[in-house]
């Protein structure tokens, strides 16, 4: 029964995935930082943006920070994280200052939302919950009913 499951999860993920076992204190480890950095979402203690080739994240101090970015992602000029199925992927804890994780060049920028001339429009989603203003910026745009 067992090499069934493994040989149809084999045949589903790329050989740069392979099941992984983590002990139950692991999991538990992993649990907690999830349901922190969730918490901080939530309650607008944690942001992240991206500008060009640069991811910035701010949190409180303490709190692990989570992300799964590109292969040849940097953190302080370093590598950051661990491979899994073609990205990396790690957590880092944050100093309470903005944390810049760098990606490669070879990245490409998010592509552009707008509907192709004379597709059918997406659906509208409801605004982003209300967040901090990250530091540095002076002139926040105000959100607008529609918007």
């Amino acid at each position: 029964m067992l090499s069934g499951v493994l040989d149809r999860y084999a045949a589903l993920f790329a050989d740069d995935a392979p099941v992984v076992n983590p002990r139950m204190s692991e999991i538990g480890t992993e649990l907690a930082r999830r349901a922190a950095w969730r918490g901080a979402l939530r309650s607008g203690e944690a942001t992240a943006y991206r500008i060009g080739g640069t991811v910035t994240v701010e949190a409180p101090a303490g709190l692990r920070i989570p992300a799964t970015l590109p292969t040849g992602s940097t953190l302080n000029g370093a590598a950051f994280g661990a491979p899994y199925a073609g990205l990396v992927s790690g957590w880092t804890p944050s100093a309470g200052t903005p944390l810049t994780l760098t990606l490669p060049a070879s990245t490409p920028a998010p592509a552009d939302s707008a509907p192709a001339t004379g597709a059918p429009a997406a659906a509208v989603t409801a605004p982003a919950p209300d967040t901090r203003v990250p530091a540095g910026v002076t002139e926040p745009v105000a959100s607008s009913a529609g918007n």
